[in-house]
């Protein structure tokens, strides 16, 4: 009788330490997950980070697409704005962590959300100041329920222009495709640019995403 209070004792005691882990756990993931929501404007390794991610889903991007074309199956493609996109696919190189060109012509870009499913990378950032630039997400109102996606809303300011740029996230559509391209030119000289890839890799599929603003030189 004594021996099996003493194992309760003891089993209660693991769990209680088990339970300490959890918690501490979720709250540094919690805290991480926070401090990559705001963002870091002077973080210069995360912007190679990001920049080395545009390159690679890019190229990703340029390969699906060939591949789609070259067997007939361009049903599992989804491309908006298809002159630009298609030169963003056929004619691009990006130059550095803040610079394409397109066609000949330059682009500087501003990454605003980076995922990646198989890493576990989920960067959003809600505010970047560079120079005479600044892009900022408007608050969502949180009393209207939407339905055929959710927009995030941006305002971007660069120096005497102002104007807003809305990227949507439809779960539904994006998962019915390989790739979408989505390219929208909401005011002069400022495009807004969505990629998401889907892949199978070892029966698991893997959705990559960035979102970006493209500002022509």
């Amino acid at each position: 009788m004594i021996r099996s209070k003493h194992f309760i004792v003891l089993l209660t005691i693991c769990l209680l330490i088990v339970l300490a882990i959890l918690i501490s756990s979720l709250i540094l993931t919690s805290e991480r997950e926070g401090l990559i929501d705001k963002g870091k404007d002077n973080n210069s390794s995360l912007q190679v980070y990001e920049a080395n991610y545009f390159k690679n889903i890019l190229n990703e991007a340029r390969k699906t697409y060939l591949e789609a074309i070259n067997k007939g199956k361009e049903k599992g493609i989804l491309i908006t704005d298809s002159d630009l996109a298609k030169s963003l696919l056929l004619n691009s190189r990006i130059i550095n962590n803040t610079h394409i060109i397109i066609n000949g012509s330059i682009y500087r870009f501003i990454i605003l959300h980076v995922y990646d499913s198989e890493h576990g990378t989920n960067i959003h950032h809600k505010r970047i100041v560079l120079n005479n630039l600044i892009v900022e997400q408007e608050p969502k109102n949180r009393s209207i329920t939407y339905t055929g996606g959710i927009p995030y809303i941006y305002k971007i300011h660069i120096n005497n222009q102002t104007c807003k740029a809305t990227f949507t996230a439809i779960g539904y559509v994006e998962s019915t495709y390989k790739m979408l391209i989505y390219i929208n030119h909401p005011c002069q000289q400022i495009y807004t640019l969505q990629i998401t890839i889907n892949k199978k890799a070892n029966n698991t599929m893997i959705t990559q995403k960035v979102w970006l603003i493209l500002i022509k030189a």
